[in-house]
């Protein structure tokens, strides 16, 4: 037995579909398997901004030794649809798009990207179906992160974070050099913190269906202010 959706046979049982892709169990019928290797650069000139926003992707954003913005997507999946990969300069904001059209499945799609070793004023990361990994040396002074399905995870230098996950964990690694504000949330995952080159902590933590646990130890440093909570899962400040 089985259902059709836009002309693709699917079959099986406990089917879960997330935006029209298929997260766990049936079989796909009327895609095809495609490969994609594109890649993608904009000058890193006189930006301050980069926004990505990602539907069926993980993504990972590292520094390098580069003048640009340079982006890599790559993978494969099986789909009836279309992919989207754009990368372009609005100002002094650099924009990053990833769609991926129709009915999909057996996704494994990645995005890349690499960016100067320098102070950027925002860094905004989202991603529908996907890890967030933004990796140490990524600087900015406002990181925002989220990601409907998957985890996210941040070792960037950063003055303000949100960094939040509805059905993954939500791990923040703060190596201070400057006072910052956090705001590190999962609905249905783990939220957890960990705090090198702060003296004083001032975080409010919860979790309606988890544990909390807080084994801050101050060291020499600045001053962490903000929210760490969790739905369904524990809470982690070390």
């Amino acid at each position: 037995m089985g259902i059709t959706i836009n002309g693709c046979h699917i079959n099986g049982n406990n089917v879960t579909i997330v935006n029209g892709r298929i997260v766990s169990g049936g079989n796909f019928f009327g895609g095809e398997p495609k490969k994609i290797n594109e890649k993608k650069s904009a000058s890193a000139n006189s930006i301050s901004r980069i926004t990505v926003n990602c539907d069926c992707a993980n993504v990972q954003m590292n520094v390098a030794n580069t003048n640009s913005v340079d982006a890599h997507f790559f993978g494969q999946v099986t789909t009836d649809g279309t992919t989207e990969f754009d990368v372009s300069t609005f100002g002094s904001e650099v924009k990053i798009t990833v769609k991926l059209t129709g009915n999909s499945m057996n996704s494994d799609l990645n995005l890349l990207i690499n960016i100067p070793a320098r102070m950027f004023e925002m860094i905004t990361v989202k991603s529908e179906n996907g890890n967030i990994i933004i990796s140490e040396g990524v600087t900015t002074k406002k990181l925002k992160l989220k990601s409907t399905n998957g985890n996210v995870e941040s070792s960037a230098i950063f003055e303000d974070i949100k960094a939040n996950s509805m059905n993954g964990n939500a791990e923040v690694y703060v190596n201070a050099n400057s006072d910052v504000e956090l705001d590190v949330s999962s609905m249905n995952g783990n939220a957890i913190v960990e705090l090198h080159n702060i003296s004083r902590c001032n975080l409010s933590t919860s979790s309606m269906n988890g544990s909390v646990r807080n084994r801050f130890h101050a060291s020499t440093g600045y001053v962490a202010d903000g929210e760490v909570s969790s739905m369904n899962g524990n809470v982690r400040v070390n």
